[in-house]
């Protein structure tokens, strides 16, 4: 008798057990629920837009020139910026005073920034750029009378120093060199399109 008892009671023991539900984690997994983030731009998938007016002091053929210009541009995980970028000759340079021709230069393309230091009040950038554009001689006496006109195509490498007063804007600034081939005029052609700048930019967007 004493052994059936002690049967029932196992069996008993058993099937309370197979009833009691196994308690399951509920919380989220973090390797479904976290984005997939590049190693190489950090840990934050945060993104947002950007666009900055640009003014530089460059040089054409040994003479001083200043360009207005800007870029817009797309930001992702608040390191990579990458978008379009255009540039136009803005200073009036006359290169044959017997006939006032001045030369006028515009390019754009398209461009890619690594933002170094994310998220602090200081940061760097480095600045790479590619596109084409046109320059050409103009009278300046009539500025629709053109009597050159050549093809360019210009690479630019730039490294800045960014300030961020708020969580909006950039200000930045920094020395960079243009490269071009093309532009074949009378009295410029090659490397005479070749040269040094210095870029002072506002940058507004979502950082």
């Amino acid at each position: 008798m004493r052994c059936l008892w002690a049967v029932i009671a196992v069996f008993f023991s058993q099937a309370v057990w197979a009833r009691t539900p196994v308690e399951q984690d509920d919380s989220p997994s973090t390797e479904e629920s976290s984005p997939y983030v590049p190693r190489l731009l950090g840990s934050n998938p945060g993104k947002g837009f950007a666009v900055a007016p640009a003014t530089r002091v460059t040089g054409f053929g040994g003479q001083p020139g200043v360009t207005v210009g800007g870029r817009l541009g797309w930001l992702f995980h608040h390191r990579l910026l990458v978008g379009v970028e255009g540039h136009v000759l803005a200073s009036p340079t006359v290169w044959h005073a017997d006939d006032q021709q001045v030369l006028s230069m515009s390019y754009g393309g398209f461009f890619a920034e690594g933002i170094l230091g994310a998220g602090r009040p200081v940061q760097g950038l480095i600045h790479g750029f590619w596109g084409f554009g046109e320059v050409h001689y103009r009278s300046s006496l009539d500025l629709a009378e053109i009597s050159e006109v050549s093809a360019v195509m210009v690479a630019e490498l730039q490294a800045s120093l960014v300030w961020a007063p708020t969580s909006w804007m950039r200000i930045q600034a920094g020395p960079g060199f243009r490269v071009a081939t093309g532009g074949e005029l009378k009295g410029l052609s090659g490397t005479d399109f070749w040269a040094p700048y210095g870029e002072l930019s506002v940058a507004l967007g979502l950082f």
